[in-house]
């Protein structure tokens, strides 16, 4: 019986540990599209895209995922930052 009660227990403590790690994954990523998204608004993979998340960005590096005006696929395009700007990385 106290197994049972142990599973009872463990199942649904995980499924909300996913949850939680899963909602503040999506809240990092829309505070950083909030903050940096500006510096990425000329590009013309930006500019081409219905909409854009920052996956990942620090002094160097951002990782952003691109989303095609008919919401069909999406790309993840990388920056890096060379003297102060930031370009495109293939």
């Amino acid at each position: 019986m106290k197994k049972f009660l142990k599973i009872r227990y463990l199942i649904p403590a995980a499924a909300v540990l996913f949850i939680l790690i899963w909602l503040c994954s999506l809240a990092r990523c829309e505070f950083l599209t909030y903050r940096h998204g500006g510096e990425f608004y000329g590009f013309d993979e930006i500019n081409s895209a219905y909409e854009y998340k920052i996956l990942s960005y620090n002094d160097d590096f951002a990782r952003i995922y691109c989303v095609n005006f008919n919401r069909t696929n999406g790309t993840v395009y990388n920056y890096v930052r060379e003297g102060g700007q930031w370009r495109f990385n293939e």
